[in-house]
């Protein structure tokens, strides 16, 4: 499946960008401890890499059903209970998913119009909350598709 592919990819950029986070937390902390100075734009630039990096992996996550669970009732409970807590499940992640969608589009349009920058590297912040809501949505579909798809196929 196409979107499948597109979604593990952007799960891969994600991954990618907290790779670099990491890097950048680690130059600003070496070049503090040897120079006495911090790198200038290391914290805003890492807050923003760990945040995409993370939603970023939101859309496959959610289609794959892969998202952190715990399974402390799947030994006491039958398969068919298993199964209608997974669904359970799967419909609140899609449900809030859906939801936190809403909420981010909302502030994407609010904050489209503004000139408000980043206090470090004075990126714009409505197209980052623009990306944001993509990246959203993006989720949403994927836990709706994972919903649709259901089958009770996860080990619990």
């Amino acid at each position: 499946m196409i979107l499948a592919r597109a979604f593990a990819g952007a799960s891969m950029v994600g991954g990618l960008l907290l790779l670099v986070a990491t890097v950048v937390t680690g130059a600003d902390v070496l070049s503090r401890w040897l120079l006495n100075k911090p790198v200038y734009f290391a914290i805003e630039f890492s807050a923003l890499a760990i945040g995409a990096g993370v939603m970023l992996a939101f859309p496959s996550r959610f289609m794959e059903r892969d998202n952190v669970s715990a399974h402390l009732l799947a030994t006491v409970l039958s398969k068919r209970m298993n199964r209608a807590l997974q669904f359970f499940g799967a419909a609140v992640s899609a449900l809030m998913m859906t939801y936190v969608a809403y909420i981010i589009i909302l502030q994407a349009n609010d904050k489209l119009g503004l000139s408000e920058r980043t206090p470090d590297m004075a990126l714009p912040t409505g197209p980052l909350w623009v990306l944001a809501a993509v990246v959203m949505v993006l989720a949403a579909i994927g836990s709706v598709i994972a919903l649709l798809s259901f089958r009770g196929d996860k080990a619990a």
